[in-house]
């Protein structure tokens, strides 16, 4: 595995297991959710994501400011933060602020809530509204502790919630299709409809300040998660002349639609980019000024501008885009094989995936220290026990790691779905000899041995102190590193969840009907 390595040992156990006729079946599938007893998860979805097939959009003639109600609700210190250990941000979810590129979360305001929350000594928690619903209500609600990524021209236009300082200042762009003939300027908008971004609260007094023969355009609202290639499809279906995004996302839009968009204007009043909190949290406002600012003077603002807007490199190339998941709806190239093997083995395809990002980064390539290879990092005498031949190709590294979870799995029938997950990847990082010793131990200094969360985040770190390992059958092992993977692995398989449906075209065809072979497999 990438930090602890199959032992001979226990692989010659695991091989005789597979042969013998003692094991318990398991279930015939995991579900998409892991419950709530696990540790805290990276990313949450407060509301159900329901995703249309084609994106919906509504047509308003006025785009009304956000009505947000004065906040009843508790004043938030850092010290209540760090207590709490984790912050709350809302991010749109989109190509400038939040996305997952092959399996892994980006994005500008992601980068700079990553910082801040290292600052503070904290976990960052990442919630996406869902298309039509908007960032300034949720933050009212209580949805989060701070708002990311909100473009103003004054900070009125977000109040009652306050705006922390700019810390980007930037312009306006009217963009259309590169072919359209009928928009040559502004003034050719006079009275048409214009796309504009969800959130964009800049839009109605930018427009309305301009100045045109007849009328001002009004305003369509894109009502779609990628609200990007939603305003171009609703320009390509004629039902909107134009869209008006800020001009950092204009850079974005040129890169995803290459050759197809024109620039009819920038316009000249100037933009801000704020975070935003309720009213009554005067210290974490002061708290996030001041980080925004030494964002700026150290660099950190300009290295993420560079890497998100300019050089742009996960946005090169139809490859690189096919794995920016907001924009395919996957994660990674390998996605319809780990779904075929892992579904057809009774596994969620995107817990397998999370796996594999934490063992290789989805890079076929990777080979570790101890000569683990692939994607699934299984070493020459894992893929020799297991009956597997040419582990270098990413279909059998695949079958190989897959083979070895199925074996585990059947170690495991007690106790909630949720803990027995974890106790696979436990065993499946360290051996499920070390497993063993430590769920004795806990019966010894009376934990529950089957339980995770609140028995072996305490016992694991204890089989590397001499006085419990050397009661141990197999003795040392690197406890503390095991529980940081398994909760990574967990918390990563919510996110991909969250963002990433489980049916995919090339596993339905394969799973259909086989749900019942795997259940037999497995037993």
């Amino acid at each position: 595995m990438t930090t602890v390595s199959w032992r001979f040992g226990v692989l010659c156990v695991v091989v005789a297991i597979m042969w013998s006729g003692i094991l318990q079946p398991r279930p015939d599938t995991f579900p998409a959710s892991i419950g709530a007893r696990l540790t805290l998860f990276v990313t949450k979805t407060l509301e159900s994501r329901a995703r249309p097939a084609e994106p919906q959009m509504l047509v308003a003639e006025h785009l009304q400011p956000t009505l947000v109600q004065e906040s009843a609700l508790p004043g938030i210190t850092i010290a209540d933060l760090q207590r709490r250990g984790v912050v709350t941000f809302l991010i749109p979810h989109s190509a400038a602020s939040y996305f997952l590129y092959r399996g892994e979360q980006m994005g500008f305001e992601y980068g700079l809530a990553q910082e801040f929350a290292q600052t503070l000594g904290v976990e960052l928690e990442i919630v996406t509204p869902p298309p039509g619903v908007e960032l300034a209500a949720w933050l009212a609600e209580g949805k989060g502790d701070i708002a990311a990524g909100f473009a103003v021209t004054n900070e009125s236009e977000i109040a009652p919630l306050q705006a922390s300082v700019s810390y980007l200042d930037t312009t306006a762009q009217i963009l259309t299709r590169r072919h359209d003939a009928q928009v040559r300027d502004v003034a050719a908008l006079s009275g048409r409809p214009v796309a504009v971004q969800p959130d964009a609260v800049f839009a109605r007094p930018l427009l309305s300040s301009l100045s045109t023969e007849t009328a001002s355009p009004t305003l369509s609202i894109v009502q779609s998660e990628e609200s990007i290639g939603g305003a171009v499809r609703m320009m390509a279906q004629h039902q909107a002349a134009a869209t008006l995004v800020t001009a950092p996302l204009a850079e974005i839009a040129h890169k995803l639609y290459p050759g197809q968009l024109r620039t009819v204007a920038t316009l000249p009043r100037p933009i801000h980019m704020v975070w935003a909190v309720r009213p009554e949290n005067v210290a974490l406002l002061e708290t996030v000024n001041a980080f925004l600012e030494r964002a700026g003077r150290s660099g950190l603002r300009k290295i993420l501008f560079e890497k998100y807007f300019v050089t742009a490199d996960h946005l090169n190339g139809s490859v690189g885009t096919q794995e920016i998941t907001l924009l395919s709806k996957r994660l990674t190239r390998y996605d319809g094989l780990i779904a075929r093997h892992a579904e057809e083995a009774g596994f969620d395809w995107r817990f397998i995936a999370a796996l594999i990002f934490e063992e290789s980064h989805f890079d076929q390539e990777r080979v570790s220290e101890n000569g683990a290879y692939g994607l699934m990092q299984i070493t020459p005498i894992a893929a020799q026990n297991l009956g597997i031949k040419d582990y270098t190709q990413p279909t059998k590294n695949i079958e190989a790691g897959i083979k070895y979870l199925q074996v585990l799995a059947r170690q495991f029938s007690n106790g909630p779905l949720a803990d027995r997950l974890a106790f696979v990847l436990a065993s499946y990082v360290m051996g499920v000899g070390h497993v063993e010793d430590a769920r004795k131990l806990a019966r010894t200094l009376g934990y529950d041995p089957d339980c995770w969360q609140d028995s072996m985040e305490y016992v694991l770190p204890l089989l590397e102190k001499p006085k419990y390992y050397r009661q141990t059958q197999y003795g040392a092992a690197r406890g503390r590193e095991a529980l940081r993977y398994v909760n990574a692995i967990l918390k990563r398989y919510h996110l991909y969840s969250q963002y990433v449906a489980r049916e995919l075209p090339t596993a339905r065809a394969r799973t259909k009907g086989t749900r019942q072979a795997a259940s037999s497999a497995a037993g």
